[in-house]
């Protein structure tokens, strides 16, 4: 997918003449882009919020209207937060009007973190735990996360974080898996292209492993450490 990018450098407000909606408009179509992302110091009208005429040109072009800083936090965000381009895909083409930008990358900084990394490899080891389980059907997120919560670590993880991993592994698998979903995320179903070892394998850069992952056994008083 396509999307073009405006940058004004100016340090003050543009004017709405030098953001020229119209114009980017044309430019995205030209390209067949799917998106508009401009960039600006500020825009004009914001305390007439959804009624100014930047708003009100930005929703009928599409065009979606960030902030230099706002797109400076999500860039510095995204190793920490997994922010992944698809996430910011799905801003700048839902998010036009610059409250509703800011709505989105408020959000989007501010929802919950998480110790992705072993969420990843205890998704992967349940995976492959449970390979043989009705294999014919399709592994529901509802059925992972149960799986995942009922070790003991993982008990307190909530939905919406064990959806975001699920999301990440998927975006991150290089066609090996997928989450599909026509409702609510808690509602969807993973489905899975190769083998767990496989997808393993895909997933090294998120895990930190070469491969699947080996069960850990717990520690007992009085273990050996050599």
């Amino acid at each position: 997918m396509t999307i073009t990018l405006e940058a004004k450098s100016s340090g003050d407000v543009p004017s709405l003449g030098a953001l020229d909606f119209a114009g980017l408009q044309s430019h995205m179509l030209a390209h067949n882009a799917v998106g508009c992302l401009l960039v600006a110091p500020a825009y004009p009208g914001l305390s007439r919020g959804s009624e100014s005429q930047a708003a009100i040109r930005a929703q009928i072009g599409r065009i979606s209207c960030w902030t230099v800083k706002q797109l400076a936090d999500v860039v510095e965000a995204i190793e920490s937060r997994h922010i992944t381009a698809s996430t910011i895909l799905e801003i700048i083409t839902t998010a036009f009007m610059p409250e509703d930008v800011a709505s989105a990358v408020k959000k989007l900084l501010s929802e919950p973190t998480a110790d992705y990394r072993e969420l990843y490899v205890a998704i992967l080891l349940a995976l492959a735990e449970h390979r043989e389980d009705v294999t014919d059907a399709e592994r529901s997120v509802g059925l992972i996360a149960g799986w995942v919560t009922s070790k003991e670590e993982f008990r307190k993880t909530r939905m919406e974080i064990i959806v975001a991993a699920l999301r990440h592994m998927a975006e991150a698998s290089r066609g090996a898996m997928n989450l599909r979903s026509e409702g609510p995320a808690s509602s969807g179903v993973v489905l899975i292209h190769t083998s767990i070892e496989e997808l393993a394998r895909r997933l090294e850069g998120i895990t930190g492993s070469p491969g699947l992952p080996r069960k850990r056994g717990r520690r007992r008083d009085g273990d050996d450490d050599n």
